[in-house]
């Protein structure tokens, strides 16, 4: 019975260690896998929102093609939305409805001060967001954009020696697309100062936003102005149009604009425009986002103000001279860019990788002021 009862007492001994050990490695999966369950929900897929205005411009066309280029690079979901001209309250409103469907931060242009108390509450509760394209002083976020006075100026310059330098004499005539806008207030302020004094200039002459009406509006400025020499337009559009208008008046005009679109590069190729003034698009669409990002993985918020220059790209017949070191481009490769976004990505993401000037963006940031200087 003795050793009956010890065969007994053993098994049970047995079965209990058998069950402990068992408990204990449910446990430690039940561990492993709320561990995993943490992992993957602090490494969720970022979505980030991206607000436009004047969707379907090609201009800001190459600005959302470089913010999903950076998405991809960087592991992230962009989503891209947009407004067809000027609207603040629109705008506003996106910025909201993206962080209430869970965006993670919002890159936007500010095509209002109006857009200020709305954006500033959401910041105010730690929603990354920062600027682009065009700011306002009062929305307390990082800023993306040109040099506005400072570009324009090259651009003003450039005029002035083709129409003679310091002796120069002759009427110019100055067009906006948005009469009183303070972003292209600012171009037209660097315009004056680049064409300096001793011209005759008229303007700024409200030629539109709608590319079709620019055109018309342009025309009747050179009716009216028939011994004008120099046409310069600030916004994206200006270029191309002018451009036609001088091949029709057998290129008697000067004439200049912004941006690197397909119409502008066409103009100056054919001889029938004399410069365009880029604002390196890639920049403002690509550097949002990665700030964006760099804040949130880091875990070090975003600075409440400042500046970073995007660059002023300086596009003659000649090429363009790109900004941060870059190489010098040709116009059939700039061209290039607009219709091959892998060959436009595979240029500039060397700003913002490895030592690219980029890459650490904190360093080139600037007091705010300097982006109306």
């Amino acid at each position: 019975m003795r050793k009956r009862s010890s065969h007994v007492r053993l098994l049970v001994l047995t079965l209990l260690l058998l069950g402990a050990s068992a408990t204990a490695a449910l446990g430690a999966l039940q561990v492993s896998g709320g561990s995993t369950a943490s992992a993957q929900q602090s490494q969720k897929k970022l979505t980030i929102g991206f607000v436009t205005h004047f969707v379907g411009n090609p201009f800001i066309k190459q600005i959302e093609q470089a913010a999903r280029d950076a998405g991809k690079d960087l592991g992230v979901n962009v989503k891209i939305t947009g407004t067809p001209g000027f609207d603040p309250a629109a705008q506003l409103k996106m910025v909201q409805d993206l962080f209430a469907s869970g965006a993670d931060g919002v890159s936007t242009s500010i095509t209002g001060d109006s857009m200020a108390v709305g954006l500033n509450k959401l910041i105010a509760q730690g929603k990354p967001l920062v600027e682009f394209n065009i700011f306002s002083t009062r929305v307390q976020a990082p800023y993306v954009g040109e040099r506005s006075v400072g570009d324009w100026a090259i651009l003003g310059r450039a005029v002035r020696k083709a129409m003679g330098g310091p002796g120069a004499k002759g009427l110019v005539l100055i067009g906006t697309c948005a009469p009183g806008f303070p972003a292209l207030v600012d171009r037209i302020k660097g315009v004056r100062r680049g064409l300096g004094s001793g011209l005759t200039i008229k303007g700024p002459f409200d030629v539109t936003g709608d590319p079709t009406k620019n055109f018309s509006a342009w025309q009747q400025l050179i009716a009216a102005n028939p011994d004008a020499k120099a046409l310069i337009g600030v916004c994206a559009q200006d270029l191309e149009n002018l451009g036609k208008l001088n091949a029709q008046h057998g290129d008697k005009y000067i004439t200049a604009g912004g941006d690197p679109t397909l119409g502008n590069l066409a103009a100056i190729a054919g001889g029938h425009g004399l410069i365009s003034m880029g604002q390196t698009g890639y920049v403002q669409g690509y550097l949002p986002i990665k700030m964006i990002v760099d804040a949130l993985r880091s875990k070090q918020a975003l600075p409440k103000s400042g500046f970073i220059s995007s660059g002023a790209e300086v596009i003659t017949k000649t090429g363009v001279v790109e900004p941060y070191g870059l190489p010098h481009l040709s116009l059939a490769r700039i061209r290039e860019f607009q219709t091959n976004p892998k060959v436009q990505h595979a240029f500039y993401k060397r700003l913002f990788v490895g030592s690219g000037p980029l890459a650490n963006w904190r360093k080139h940031l600037e007091p705010i002021a300097n982006a109306s200087r």
